[in-house]
């Protein structure tokens, strides 16, 4: 299906059918910290997808909940990464989670979901969520003397063309438009959002800190001698996964074994040393 909408209205009413049409349907919405992205995306959202939408069950903050909820949320409902910037980062794309991402975007069609990214600027994500990308939705605010005005969009539709060169695709301008408060709407409605949104922030934020501590922690001393009584230790089975096809240890092997507790390349290689020199049994 070809999306010749001219407004709001008429895009929601084109994604509903478009789903039921055993289609999927990802956008991704833009715009400045506080422009109202996180509004307009619940809005949008509840439109095309009404009471199956739950703000508790489809809004999701990271790579693992995203994965789980193509899986468990409802057919035709709507999926919205809240953190988007941070799922589909385009630094993160050849990482394990980044991996699994792209292959699990592969599997929205089958559910047909509505999934909304939202991210600050679109060329924070990576390539493979801009190619699935049906639409880009840029929210803005206005300025009007003292007064921050809320509520202003710009819709823009992918331009296929420039996609040949295997480049970032290019997007044209389609309407204008203008969305309601969402808190004046459904007041409860935001506060379990921005309480569920504060809750799932905290989280991150210890994540955030634990992951740099647990990198910065000093790892305790280790020598060659003890990585060799190490692996003496092993039972046969594991100390043969140490060895190359010559049956000999293997210090490449050994240091990407115990290069988590401080083992260097040095290290591993004297162990290796030690360890063939010991002529244990295979």
């Amino acid at each position: 299906m070809e999306d010749r909408t001219r407004n709001l209205n008429q895009y929601v009413d084109f994604v509903y059918d478009k789903l039921r049409q055993d289609g999927d349907n990802f956008v991704v919405v833009g715009g400045l910290e506080g422009s109202g992205k996180s509004a307009f995306a619940l809005l949008l959202c509840n439109a095309i997808s009404g009471d199956l939408f739950d703000i508790e069950s489809c809004v999701v903050y990271d790579s693992s909940e995203y994965i789980r909820k193509v899986k468990s949320v409802p057919r035709y409902s709507s999926i919205d990464c809240d953190e988007g910037g941070e799922m589909f980062m385009s630094n993160d794309a050849n990482t394990l989670a980044g991996k699994n991402i792209k292959k699990t975007m592969q599997q929205s069609r089958r559910k047909n979901h509505n999934t909304v990214i939202l991210a600050p600027r679109s060329f924070y994500l990576n390539k493979t969520s801009l190619y699935r990308c049906h639409a880009y939705f840029h929210i803005y605010t206005k300025s009007v003397g003292n007064r921050i005005l809320k509520g202003y969009g710009i819709k823009y539709v992918p331009e296929n063309k420039v996609w040949q060169d295997g480049k970032r695709p290019w997007f044209v301008k389609a309407f204008h438009f203008r969305f309601p408060d969402i808190k004046q709407i459904d007041p409860e409605a935001w506060e379990l959002y921005t309480r569920i949104k504060n809750e799932r922030g905290d989280g991150r934020l210890d994540r955030y800190a634990d992951e740099i501590e647990e990198e910065n922690e000093v790892k305790p001393e280790l020598t060659s001698e003890q990585i060799a009584d190490m692996v003496d230790d092993m039972k046969l089975s594991e100390q043969m996964a140490l060895r190359n096809t010559r049956g000999r240890f293997d210090a490449d092997v050994i240091y990407e074994r115990f290069k988590d507790i401080g083992a260097t390349y040095r290290m591993s290689k004297a162990a290796a040393l030690d360890l063939n020199n010991r002529m244990l049994p295979i």
